[in-house]
């Protein structure tokens, strides 16, 4: 499914909320400690090798930024999609519709508090063990809120 679909087919669609810079804070540490020196160091001797060696590490890390950028979560009319996938074989949407949504927590550990970024996990009322979890993701406390008044709105007008 596209991300596009549900901005254009629901009115109200809400903008969707992407992973924070701490979700690649990892990425650039592999790339600059880990891949870079290793490439550099078992491939000293031929140039085209150690040319070849670093192109795949940048393809690597290259496909894990698009990967981390395609996080996204919306909230419309029918309920809240969590989206993820940058090939076709890969994308991919969680849905929570009102009805069945039991609870949106979002939550801080040390990093993360500290990075102002947090994880919200979504919970499924009637699937306890079917919950939705994203971490590291931007503006979430915000996002949480929405989530929980939409829901709140829609309990007490007997919109579900």
């Amino acid at each position: 499914m596209d991300q596009k679909i549900i901005t254009e087919n629901h009115s109200k669609a809400q903008t969707p909320d992407g992973k924070s810079w701490t979700a690649y804070k990892w990425l650039m540490l592999l790339l600059l400690f880990i891949l870079i020196p290793i490439s550099l160091a078992c491939c000293s001797s031929s140039w085209p090798l150690r040319l070849f060696v670093s192109g795949l590490a940048l393809v690597y890390i290259a496909s894990q930024i698009l990967l981390t950028r395609s996080y996204n979560i919306y909230h419309d009319d029918i309920g809240i999609w969590a989206y993820s996938g940058i090939f076709p074989w890969g994308k991919g949407a969680i849905e929570v519709k009102w009805h069945d949504l039991d609870e949106a927590v979002y939550f801080h550990k040390c990093w993360s508090w500290l990075f102002i970024s947090c994880s919200i996990r979504i919970g499924h009322q009637f699937k306890k063990s079917s919950k939705t979890s994203l971490t590291h993701m931007h503006k979430n406390k915000e996002t949480n809120l929405k989530i929980n008044d939409r829901h709140q709105e829609l309990v007490n007008t007997d919109g579900l």
